[in-house]
């Protein structure tokens, strides 16, 4: 697998959000929540988005991504 579980990433393409169907744009960093092997590699992350039209000035998505749609940038540190 090409990473692990609460390894921080960068997106390299834009996709959709899952519930929201919001664009994530591409440079997007997230965490990576859960990682799937079968029936394909893949991995749930969550991200941070910003919108100054929300109290706090962001707001979260999820999405399921693929190897080749992301970079590892880091691990977070428990």
């Amino acid at each position: 697998m090409k990473a692990d579980m609460y390894d921080k990433i960068r997106l390299l393409i834009d996709i959709q959000a899952e519930f929201s169907g919001m664009t994530i744009p591409n440079g997007t960093e997230g965490v990576i929540v859960d990682c799937f092997a079968a029936p394909t590699e893949g991995y749930s992350v969550d991200f941070t988005l910003p919108d100054p039209k929300t109290q706090g000035g962001s707001n979260f998505a999820h999405s399921t991504i693929y190897p080749d749609q992301f970079e590892v940038i880091g691990h977070l540190q428990k």
